[in-house]
């Protein structure tokens, strides 16, 4: 009734509030601890591009000179107020680099002698690629610009190049690319069309099909049987090596299936293939082992004197009075918290840079301690005399005090340069896989037995990893089945089902 209280029942349990204790393991880093495993793994030319990147983003940092005598000075990263020297890039540079060139730079960037397009009130020039790595998106730009007689589908082509993927094909819709970026359907199409007629050929194709058919139109095989398997889906049929169902479909022999199929496996399936889209990686090896007079010296090809030296720019005491007054200033609503983290941060990372070159010092000191002990297991292999014995990590982390995934982290992105070759540091380690005679071999003595089984087995009958394991058992090793395959799959074997060819006069 109106006006009449009464009770409200409210459905269900009641809320509890409860207090639960737990306890779980959690790691944690400091600042200093993840810039030194962020930065000392580096390689010594990124290493000194890192640190020079990072003390000039940091206020509280002057980068000088690399030191000329590391090894004589002693770093003290609480007598910071030391007047720095600042480096200074004058006109005696550019003097210096034409002395020793016979360059003139001015005559170079001079654009009198630049060749350009007109591009509506624009210029364009292929001189203007030469700044930066010269990727396939800017060689098909240049072909673009030479190939398209219509200027005002220059946007359009451009816009399709920098949408290609990895492999270099194009498989947007050109109506959401409409949409999105303005262009008319028919601008596109046209752009694309051209784009297609482009080096290497099958760039910007739809789909794999597409493209190996577009490479065989371009060697003049559109009438061939490899033409027609491709662009009437015979691709599959291929894959699983099923000759006689295409002959049998296409009235035509095995052998010439078989012929079609060869000369579809010499085309590529990846127009974008190559270091078209990387920038070419240059590698510098940290060590040298040369022969002198019949005796092996190996040597570092680096120093702790190419790291560039960094000082602080405020000492401990006058950190400590910031901090101070920052936390007052917060407390005033006159600075943000952040702020003060912010600070904090860029003391410790300038503090860690600044004492970088006795830390590289040491971490040289490891990485050559590793690499002889590295050449001392392995000394036969490098002299050409036999193949890489066992080795692990653990092992050499036992024999030179590390430990072993110090060892790991040293190896990383490490080179020595032999008579055999370069080889990375880590090419040295192997797996130990046991013999029935209780020796023990590596475990790519055995990935080279199961290569040469496979390059001498029949085409007709190619062994099975159960095979394998069988005939390594006979030989004195004990192998798994799934070590074959991983071991298979690591030399880019395919399984036997994918090897194993139909023998052509069955056909």
């Amino acid at each position: 009734m109106p006006g009449k209280k009464g009770k409200i029942n409210i459905a269900g349990p009641r809320p509890s509030i409860s207090a639960r204790l737990t306890v779980r393991p959690e790691l944690r880093l400091t600042l200093h601890q993840k810039l030194f495993v962020e930065l000392l793994p580096l390689a010594n030319i990124d290493l000194i591009y890192e640190v020079v990147q990072r003390a000039e983003q940091n206020p509280l940092c002057d980068l000088e000179e690399p030191s000329q005598a590391l090894d004589s000075q002693d770093i003290d990263t609480d007598d910071d107020n030391d007047e720095t020297e600042k480096e200074n890039f004058s006109e005696e540079t550019i003097e210096s680099f034409e002395k020793k060139s016979d360059i003139r730079l001015d005559e170079v960037f001079n654009d009198s002698v630049r060749t350009q397009w007109d591009r509506g009130g624009e210029t364009f020039s292929p001189l203007s690629y030469l700044s930066v790595p010269n990727t396939l998106k800017d060689n098909l730009k240049i072909q673009y610009h030479i190939a398209c007689e219509d200027k005002s589908l220059l946007d359009a082509g451009e816009f399709i190049i920098d949408s290609l993927d990895s492999d270099g094909y194009f498989s947007l819709n050109l109506a959401d690319i409409s949409m999105i970026s303005g262009f008319k359907i028919d601008e596109l199409q046209r752009a694309l069309s051209k784009i297609k007629s482009l080096d290497p050929p099958g760039i910007c194709s739809s789909g794999l099909e597409e493209s190996l058919a577009i490479q065989l139109d371009r060697c003049g095989e559109k009438d061939s049987l490899a033409f027609k398997l491709v662009s009437q889906g015979g691709l599959n049929y291929l894959k699983n090596s099923d000759y006689k169902t295409i002959a049998r479909k296409l009235k035509v022999s095995v052998s010439d299936v078989i012929e079609a199929s060869n000369r579809i496996k010499k085309l590529n399936p990846r127009p974008a293939s190559g270091d078209w889209f990387e920038k070419t990686q240059h590698i510098v090896p940290d060590f040298i082992l040369v022969e002198n007079d019949g005796a092996y010296e190996l040597s570092a090809l680096w120093g702790g004197s190419e790291i560039p030296f960094v000082r602080l720019t405020i000492s401990r005491q006058q950190f400590n009075e910031i901090v101070s007054e920052m936390k007052k200033d917060i407390l005033q609503n006159k600075r943000k918290e952040s702020d003060l983290s912010d600070f904090i941060r860029q003391y410790h990372e300038a503090l860690f840079l600044s004492r970088l070159p006795k830390y590289v010092r040491d971490r040289d000191n490891s990485i050559e301690k590793v690499a002889r002990a590295i050449v001392a297991r392995q000394f036969d292999y490098l002299r050409n005399l036999s193949s890489l014995k066992p080795l692990t990590e653990k092992e050499i982390a036992e024999e030179t005090g590390l430990h072993a995934s110090t060892v790991s982290r040293i190896v990383q992105n490490k080179y020595i340069e032999t008579d055999r070759g370069l080889f990375p540091l880590k090419h040295f380690f192997t797996g130990h896989v046991k013999s029935d005679s209780a020796q023990i071999c590596s475990s790519s003595e055995v990935r080279e037995i199961i290569k040469s089984l496979v390059e001498e087995e029949s085409p007709n009958s190619p062994y099975t990893d159960e095979e394998l394991k069988a005939i390594l058992k006979d030989r004195g090793f004990d192998v798994a089945r799934r070590t074959i395959a991983k071991y298979r799959a690591l030399m880019n074997i395919l399984p036997s089902s994918m090897r194993k060819k139909i023998d052509n006069s069955k056909g």
